[in-house]
């Protein structure tokens, strides 16, 4: 179940690298959208093009970490409200 699935990569979302988070969060991505309201959608997916990016171009500093927390606040928004 999706849900049950989101809430893991949460649980887990601190002991993930970002390219894991990327990663872990990727599945979830197409099946999200039929699932909440469109502009919840569009600010997450936002939030995960940054991470992609930061995976791609970034340096894993502090930026880094900011960029994942950044994803994390947005994915859970999306929790509270299904």
């Amino acid at each position: 179940m999706f849900q049950e699935r989101l809430k893991r990569v949460l649980d887990d979302c601190d002991t993930y690298t970002l390219r894991e988070f990327k990663n872990a969060v990727y599945p979830l991505v197409r099946e999200m959208k039929g699932m909440i309201d469109e502009e919840k959608y569009s600010d997450f997916i936002i939030e995960y093009d940054c991470v992609k990016n930061e995976v791609i171009y970034g340096d894993n500093d502090e930026d880094s970490e900011r960029v994942k927390q950044d994803c994390i606040e947005s994915l859970r928004a999306i929790m509270s409200n299904l």
